[in-house]
């Protein structure tokens, strides 16, 4: 079991009390509450989701510097991308380098 999980349908965030999960804890308390906030916002905006999910797909093919890596798990999915984006640096680091997409 992960540290903390964010269960769509009751809209609960599980704690796992296991203390070899303590030095991870701060990026997926931050993680999981970006689910909470943000799933719901994408399930009644659905123009925002299709728009994000592009995004998602646009950024996860650019690989200019070699940061971004389309295996990141923020590119599963618009949801993923949205906490990972909060709650990891690294993968804010990585996405610094990408254009802004073109319309």
């Amino acid at each position: 079991m992960n540290l903390l999980t964010y269960d769509h349908g009751s809209d609960i965030i599980l704690l796992n009390t296991d203390s070899s999960f303590y030095n991870i804890m701060n990026t997926t308390i931050i993680h999981e509450a970006t689910h909470y906030v943000t799933t719901r916002y994408l399930i009644e905006h659905p123009k925002l989701r299709y728009t994000l999910r592009d995004y998602v797909k646009y950024v996860s093919q650019y690989n200019n510097t070699g940061l971004v890596r389309p295996n990141m798990y923020g590119f599963t999915n618009e949801r993923e991308f949205l906490a990972e984006f909060i709650s990891t640096p690294e993968f804010r680091e990585a996405l610094k380098y990408v254009p802004a997409v073109d319309e």
